[in-house]
């Protein structure tokens, strides 16, 4: 091992041992995470100068994607289903919407035909009703297992009733209710059928999943019990539930096993039905990621899928495998759903899509062929690091690989590697690889130390990239936004959008004019001293002083020397003036009715990022609205939040083709394709948010039956406020950009670790264990330590 590196070692120890000998009780995930953030910091110089070896080889083989294609007429199906090589699927005909159909269809799309022998249920001569297919499964011999629901009413008017003048409506009674499970056979004629109400005892009974073993048996589950019949409907048994079953799913071998979602503490499971024993049989454990749960097949005992990759649960090892990566195959999730795999080479599943064109929404049957892969088409991979989902980001991954010849942008998501327990793992490793050189070429910088990594060359300038790119240049981007997230003069993450958080609320009460200090805040408090809940029922003393000093962390934390001023007189004021807030946040109450009863004041606006939604807000507080922020004694306390932040590192293999990417994300184009009007994001691209801007000012226009022009509303709602939204007025944009160019801080979205010591430390002050003063100390002594570990 190198000097330098066993003398950094050494120094790490010696400052844990100056964390223990302090007495500060850490969590042993918590030091952990420390330990690998102090020694990425002291590493830092060493690795950032390390060649990228994080490029994969090429995928061996990829999945080839066929659409197949169904009628104009079947814009949705439900209940798909799959057994013998044939696929079956339930519909509603537009003419009859009320009632279900059911299809059948090859796996290649040929021989699509509607099963003309299924007859359902139709209301009395005159009653009107519906009666839909809730939950449909497919056994092994071809024969299909409906759960029916229904209802069909009819009116009872009293003797004399005009019907031409009265309310008809007040007088329907329901004539029928149905819950049947049912047997078909191949052509949909009947078999068997039974209403599950006498097996249930609940008349309202709906199942949850509806599944059949190889045997012929059938299971179906509620909430509380899970009934097991055998082929002809006969009850066999019914068990139990362990824990919360989201759906039945059938094995590989035949068998079918409970689905149990995971919690905090603990990972999803198999739960296996024994029929034998009438009970519960053998547990298969999941991972932490197992998302959507398909039927096994082959080697695989189930089949599952996250954001990123389907998997297969292997019998033999139990390990979990994977067998396609999405990204890899140019393959969107929106809207996939029903997943079945019939071997390792030939997937089939369905998806919801939206003509952008027409908006008309459709039904496409995607088949999936493993073919592979032609290393000729791309030139370059380049690694994405990532730690979580993010739908835009996969929709970007997407759009560059398909369009971009030269360059192939690899996503690995470490959230993938977090475990029970321990939901940070996967930065963890993430981390960890960073410290062995292994540095991706991209990072999705939310929940990393950004400022740490600049200070210690880890990440690129990208202002030099947009000055010398013809297409590109620092005005297409809103300004105020880009140099507030300036670090030490340069712009080293990118980002698609962003939002601003504010506290809002009535001029008349909380002034004129945007922003204020500590006291002026504090006085607005005093003045009205019959809001109980000043800034709303979910507004504690916790959660408000975490708000505040995360809203603008800036003024108590500087990242790059590594230190922090807790202990000033502004932070006591703040710890004190926290205290005054209530001690439980209230679910019981919302927004407006508190407003309107003078009991809350302020409205904590934590994503605006809508242009017509002031409007809303105005109508909550009765009148016009400020803009406020949180209270600040430099700057105006209204702070932006980045959204899809993205990084170059300094040692990535092609900086150029990682530099096409990040354009893509800023550009005209691809801003103007994702942000929908009045999204709730506000795009970074100052040509793309101007045009919303004014788009929000355009009226929408119609003609009333007098063929009178008029402008349509779009109502938009909270608890019991309903308000009709207009176009924007030019002082309502002004307003909004006041809000945005005033920004004086940004939202740190990472440091968790910082929050932890701040909570924890107030909390004694909060209950009265020690005063404001003794609090600010221990935060500082507590955060000082902390922060010097990534300096």
């Amino acid at each position: 091992m190198p000097a330098k590196v066993v003398l950094l070692i050494e120094r790490l120890k010696r400052i844990l041992k100056q964390i223990d000998k302090a007495g500060f009780q850490l969590k042993e995930s918590k030091l952990r995470y420390i330990s690998i953030l102090l020694i990425i910091i002291l590493l830092a110089s060493i690795s950032a100068g390390c060649s990228n070896s994080k490029n994969p080889d090429a995928p061996e083989f990829i999945f080839k994607a066929e659409i197949i294609l169904l009628p104009d007429d079947i814009s949705e199906i439900l209940n798909v289903a799959f057994a013998n090589d044939v696929i079956y699927f339930t519909a509603q005909r537009p003419s009859e919407p009320q009632f279900s159909t059911i299809y059948s269809m090859n796996t290649d799309g040929s021989n699509l035909q509607e099963l003309q022998n299924y007859k359902s249920a139709r209301p009395p001569q005159g009653a009107m009703g519906f009666l839909l297919i809730d939950k449909m499964c497919v056994d092994d011999r071809g024969d299909i297992w409906v759960f029916e629901i229904g209802s069909f009413s009819d009116f009872d008017f009293p003797e004399g009733f005009d019907e031409t003048t009265g309310d008809t409506w007040e007088h329907i009674v329901e004539i029928e209710s149905i819950r049947s499970l049912r047997k078909l056979n191949h052509n949909g004629a009947g078999l068997v059928s039974l209403d599950v109400r006498a097996l249930t005892g609940n008349e309202d009974f709906s199942p949850r999943s509806l599944c059949s073993d190889n045997t012929g048996n059938v299971y179906i589950n509620g909430a509380d019990s899970v009934y097991v019949l055998d082929s002809d409907g006969n009850l066999l048994f019914e068990i139990n539930p362990v824990n919360d079953i989201e759906r039945l799913v059938k094995m590989s071998d035949g068998s079918v096993a409970a689905f149990e979602r995971g919690t905090h503490e603990r990972n999803p499971v198999l739960r296996e039905i024994k029929t034998d024993e009438k009970g519960w049989g053998a547990v298969f454990q999941l991972p932490s990621y197992a998302g959507n749960i398909y039927s096994g097949t082959g080697d695989h005992r189930v089949i599952f899928s996250d954001f990123t990759s389907l998997y297969g649960l292997e019998k033999t090892s139990g390990e979990s495998v994977r067998i396609l990566n999405w990204i890899d195959s140019g393959i969107s999730i929106d809207g996939m759903f029903n997943i079945f795999v019939l071997s390792d080479d030939h997937i089939l599943y369905s998806r919801r899509n939206i003509n952008t064109s027409t908006g008309m929404r459709n039904v496409e049957i995607i088949d999936l062929t493993r073919v592979p892969y032609d290393g000729s088409q791309i030139k370059t991979v380049l690694t994405l690091a990532t730690f979580g989902w993010n739908h835009f980001l996969q929709r970007a991954v997407l759009e560059f690989n398909k369009t971009n010849e030269k360059y192939h942008i690899q996503i690995v998501d470490y959230d993938d590697f977090s475990v029970t327990g321990d939901s940070w793992a996967g930065l963890t490793r993430l981390l960890t690889e960073i410290i062995a050189g292994r540095v991706p070429d991209i990072i999705d910088t939310n929940h990393l130390p950004v400022h740490q990594f600049v200070s210690k060359g880890l990440l690129e300038d990208l202002y030099p990239y947009i000055d010398s790119d013809p297409g590109s240049s620092r005005s297409a981007l809103v300004e105020s936004v880009m140099k507030l997230s300036e670090i030490e003069g340069g712009l080293y993450r990118i980002y698609t959008g962003f939002n601003v958080a504010s506290l809002i609320g009535d001029p008349l009460i909380v002034g004129e004019g945007m922003g204020w200090n500590i006291e002026e805040f504090y006085a607005m408090l005093q003045a009205n001293p019959q809001a109980d809940m000043p800034l709303g029922p979910f507004i504690n003393n916790t959660s408000f002083l975490a708000h505040t000093v995360f809203a603008m962390l800036d003024r108590f934390v500087d990242y790059t020397n590594g230190t922090c001023s807790f202990d000033t007189d502004d932070f006591v004021r703040l710890l004190e003036i926290s205290g005054t807030f209530p001690s439980e946040q209230n679910h019981d109450y919302d927004y407006p009715e508190l407003i309107r009863a003078g009991r809350q004041l302020m409205m904590p606006l934590p994503l605006f990022g809508s242009f017509r939604e002031i409007q809303l807000y105005k109508a909550m507080f009765g009148g016009d609205i400020e803009f406020k922020g949180f209270p600040a004694n430099n700057g105006i306390g209204n702070t932006v939040h980045l959204h899809t932040t993205l990084a170059m590192t300094s040692t990535c293999a092609d900086k150029q083709g990682a530099w096409e990417f990040l354009r893509m994300l800023l550009s005209e184009e691809w801003q103007r394709d994702i942000y929908a009007d009045d999204f709730w994001i506000y795009p970074s691209n100052s040509v793309v948010f101007n045009e919303l801007m004014e788009t929000a000012m355009t009226p929408v226009i119609d003609t009333d039956a007098s063929g009178n022009e008029i402008e349509v509303s779009q109502s938009h709602g909270w608890g019991d406020l309903v308000v009709d939204i207009y176009s924007l007025t030019q002082e309502e944009a002004d307003k909004i950009t006041a809000l945005i160019n005033t920004a004086s801080f940004i939202r740190i979205s990472y440091d968790y670790k910082l929050l932890d010591i701040i909570v924890e430390s107030a909390s004694d002050f909060f209950e009265g264990r020690s005063t404001a003063h003794d609090a600010a100390r221990v935060i500082q002594s507590r955060a000082s330590i902390y922060l010097a570990e990534q300096s």
